[in-house]
């Protein structure tokens, strides 16, 4: 492959520069002339550089010299342009090391033909290789969506695929082997961690920042850095570290943020293991490995199968289905199956894999299955549901459903998820993102539809027929910024000064229908002095009902809209707006003297 480093500033010409070299299947990366850029010349060693000369040029040169006096660089073609055709100017950029100048207005199509030139053969080979290997990719990618094609052998071409161009870490795989050992300590973890020279410097310059650091001493051995956050602290810290250079920073597929990604990964690590540690599992640390790497499939397919990932978000946000199931609809298989195949070739632990293929469906799950792999399904897939219903970063979906009751009091947390679990979890997560270079946030994060100067827009009435511990729906809904009253009976919304804006009814399938009608009928107040019967309007209701319920079948109308409980949050949302937002009239009924385009 042909990678070229452009130095372009003019945003018009570096996206006709950059889809003229794309289209002759060569890699583009857009840099700026600092001695960061300068290390990313090293890393990547183009083949060709093409840097624009503004008229403050002085950091331009700067950079051209530092590549010309380093031996990986200083045979590289170096190609720039400009405004100015002085020759003084010209004379000390050639004297600098610039291979080619142009004067503007560029010929793009000259500039390609020189390209070809200073490439010469490795120019022609390269596309021909590079052109067979998008043909041979364009066929596996058909081959993944064949429906008629086998599960197994996709996953096989899959794996292969990740498998040439990415190695598990031996961090990780050390740091699980010492979280089984119970003689292991912190002089095994530091060993571990030194194998990676950039987590431990990262590692080393936390620690010794303000908010770790004791006033007057300062920390240069890893092993000390562990005693300073303190053993499990360092190990996810290293972990989530690992995890997260395996991948690249930029933005691949649209509709998909990787920085939100990172911050729902890590509350699902932080709240499996807190999961574990109430429930007293035996080794929680690994609860926390499983969180974390519970939507590794997704990084997978953003980061090599793009093309039909960006096929799947898409199916996903149009049909409001959950992103597992559009990839199975699509491919025939999901992310799950593909990590399943990978991580038992990378040797993670058994109940691990077992946690991570069945987080989504850990109510129904295979009977024969042994108990430490069912428990991790269970605490991974609550702790998923948590992190979305606490709008802590962001996947693909947002599709969370009922937990009940009995599930809960297995994990010991018979009276749900109270507020103060989270205080715990909101600490940690701000203090791992110190280490991974995330912009710490203030948790809870105030609610979108908080209105402004922190007023709350949206009043809703909650009536809680269900009486379950944990509903994720209604507590999504006190996240969201709307201000919640809570309601026993219709006659106490006669009492209110205000109606709510919209009732949200909660039901269960032992809800009887007497219980949950009244709810339908209840007088909007402050509607003034109306003496048609037929013209009072009623609060709209938002009805939450189980799944094959008598509830489930009343039918939706313009003051009802009947959900189940099994929803993407981000629908909620939307249903309450189609009931407080007005709708927008007419034309012809905003202006009598409008005129109608046809």
């Amino acid at each position: 492959m042909v990678v070229v480093l452009t130095v372009i500033q003019n945003k018009k010409e570096n996206d006709i520069l950059a889809l003229a070299l794309k289209q002759k299947s060569m890699k583009v990366i857009s840099s700026e002339p600092n001695f960061a850029n300068y290390v990313r010349s090293l890393q990547y060693k183009p083949d060709i550089i093409i840097m624009e000369m503004p008229a403050a040029y002085m950091d331009h040169m700067y950079f051209i010299r530092l590549l010309r006096k380093n031996k990986k660089t200083r045979k590289i073609p170096i190609i720039s342009y400009g405004n100015t055709g002085d020759e003084g100017f010209m004379r000390e950029l050639y004297l600098n090391g610039i291979n080619k100048y142009y004067v503007r207005p560029l010929r793009f199509s000259v500039i390609l033909h020189d390209f070809e030139v200073f490439l010469k053969s490795k120019f022609t080979t390269a596309t021909v290789d590079q052109a067979e290997v998008v043909k041979k990719r364009e066929q596996d990618f058909l081959f993944i969506l064949d429906k008629e094609k086998l599960a197994t052998e996709k996953i096989e071409v899959m794996v292969q695929y990740v498998g040439k161009l990415m190695a598990f870490p031996f961090t990780i795989s050390k740091i699980l082997s010492i979280t089984k050992d119970m003689k292991s300590g912190a002089f095994e973890l530091s060993r571990a961690i030194k194998a990676d020279s950039a987590i431990t410097t990262t590692i080393l310059k936390v620690s010794n920042s303000v908010l770790f650091a004791s006033r007057d001493r300062k920390i240069s051995d890893i092993k000390e850095a562990i005693v300073r956050l303190g053993f499990n602290e360092t190990k996810n810290i290293a972990l989530s570290m690992s995890v997260m250079k395996m991948f690249s920073p930029e933005e691949k597929s649209m509709g998909y943020s990787r920085i939100d990604f990172w911050y729902h990964s890590l509350a699902c690590g932080v709240i499996a293991e807190k999961i574990a540690k109430v429930t007293g599992q035996k080794y929680p640390e690994e609860a926390f490995v499983a969180g974390l790497l519970h939507d590794f499939g997704i990084l997978l397919l953003d980061e090599f199968f793009s093309e039909i990932f960006e096929q799947i978000i898409g199916k996903t946000t149009e049909n409001g289905t959950p992103f597992l199931q559009t990839a199975q609809e699509l491919m025939g298989i999901n992310q799950n199956d593909l990590v399943e195949s990978l991580f038992a070739k990378w040797n993670i632990p058994s109940h691990i894999i077992f946690g991570i293929k069945n987080n989504l469906n850990f109510l129904v799950l295979d009977e024969h299955a042994e108990k430490p792999a069912r428990e991790m399904a269970i605490i991974t897939g609550l702790a998923q549901i948590l992190a979305k219903t606490y709008n802590i970063g962001r996947e693909c979906d947002q599709f969370v459903h009922a937990i009940p009751d009995d599930l809960l009091m297995q994990l010991k947390l018979p009276y749900g998820i109270q507020e103060t679990f989270f205080d715990d979890v909101y600490h940690n997560i701000n203090i791992y993102t110190r280490f991974l270079n995330l912009e710490e946030k203030k948790f809870p994060e105030e609610g979108p539809m908080t209105g402004e100067n922190g007023e709350h827009a949206t009043t809703l009435g909650v009536v809680d027929l269900s009486k379950r511990v944990f509903e994720p729906h209604l507590r999504y809904l006190k996240s969201q910024g709307y201000k919640l009253v809570t309601v026993q009976a219709p006659a106490e919304l006669d009492a209110l000064e205000r109606s709510p804006d919209v009732l949200v009814v909660n039901t269960s399938s032992e809800t009887p229908m007497d219980q949950i009608k009244p709810f339908f009928k209840v007088a909007k107040r402050g509607q003034g002095e109306v003496s048609d019967p037929a013209k009072i309007k009623n609060i709209p209701v938002v009805l939450f009902c189980d799944e094959n319920t008598e509830c489930s079948k009343i039918e939706s109308d313009t003051n009802i809209k009947v959900l189940p409980k099994r929803i993407d949050l981000r629908n909620i949302d939307s249903f309450i707006n189609r009931f407080v937002v007005p709708q927008a009239a007419p034309l012809s009924e905003k202006r009598p003297d409008a005129v109608q385009m046809g």
